[in-house]
Formats: C-alpha cells, structure tokens, sequence
C-alpha cells in the first residue's frame, strides 16, 4: 500500500475537491520548503568537515549515495602564498548532479569552502524515494541502474561538452530520461 495520493483522488482534507485542484499545491510547497531545509543542514554539515586527502572527500561523498566528479583542480600563486581547489560534483545513479563543492588546501587539510545546488532533483531518484518502480514509458520495462563509470561519462558528456543529453531504454531503445535541460 502507498501513502501517495492521485491528483485525481478526492483530497484528504474533506473538501471535496479532487486533490489536485485543493491541497496538492501547498503540499508541493512543504515539501520543498522541507528539502530546502535539508539542503541548509547538509551544507552546515559539509562546511564543518575537513579532510586530509582527496580520497577521504570522494569516499565521504560515496559514502552520501553520490558519485564524485571532479570537474576542476586548480592552484594560485597570490601574495599568500600558493593555494590549492578542488571543484568536485556530486552525481546520483543516473547522471544527474545534485551538489557541487569546492575545496580548498589549508595546511594540510582540505576544507568545504563553498557549495552549490543546482535543485534540479533527479525524477528517476525521486521515484524511487517514494518506493515507486520506474519503468520505460514506452515499453515497460524496468530501468536498470548506471554504473559509476556510466554517470560519469553521461555527466562529463553533458557538461564538457554542452550537449543536450538523453539516456535511452536498452530494451527498446527509446529515449526514457533528459539529463539536463540547455
């Protein structure tokens, strides 16, 4: 049994409205304003955590559920002295980032300096959050979950070279998931 409501579904509330045109709309405002509260809660998390090497910050970051991409590395020379950042995505199953950090090189320790969301949540992820199975829309078929390599070749594919991406059905070959929208 699912907790879920039908938008067609008479809405909980007794309004006798169907769902979608009573309470479905505020519903979708708690729920985000939930996921934006975890969102401020993560990234305290993240900013309070130092690592000593970058095999530390990939393993935490799978350790998340995530898959670690490093999109930049780079070094300063500045009145400073030299410092050192690592730009690393963090890419769901299915090729799709949800958070990006940079660290930073401080005395032997490699701190969260900033970090960024892009709030464009995985729609395979979601549904499986919410105990759904996703299938193909046009054959059925449940979809297969991507390897490592995968999600990164489909996330480095699609940012380094500013295409338009889609992940097809391997049963009947149909596009079935939009990376990202340019």
């Amino acid at each position: 049994m699912s907790d879920k409501i039908g938008r067609n579904e008479p809405c909980p509330c007794g309004s006798g409205l169907k769902y979608k045109k009573c309470c479905l709309k505020k519903d979708k405002e708690v729920k985000h304003t939930q996921q934006q509260e975890m969102k401020v809660d993560l990234d305290r998390k993240i900013h309070s955590l130092t690592f000593t090497t970058k095999q530390e910050i990939m393993d935490s970051i799978r350790d998340d559920g995530f898959i670690p991409v490093i999109v930049e590395e780079w070094s300063h020379n500045e009145i400073y002295g030299k410092t050192s950042y690592i730009e690393i995505d963090e890419v769901c199953k299915h090729g799709v980032c949800e958070e990006s950090h940079t660290f930073r090189s401080n005395k032997g320790r490699w701190e969260c300096v900033e970090s960024g969301c892009n709030m464009n949540y995985c729609v395979i992820c979601e549904g499986l959050k919410e105990g759904n199975i996703v299938c193909c829309p046009h054959c059925g078929e449940e979809l297969p979950d991507l390897s490592e390599e995968e999600c990164i070749r489909i996330y480095e594919d699609d940012v380094f070279n500013n295409i338009l991406l889609t992940t097809t059905c391997p049963s009947c070959g149909s596009p079935w998931m939009k990376v990202s929208e340019k």
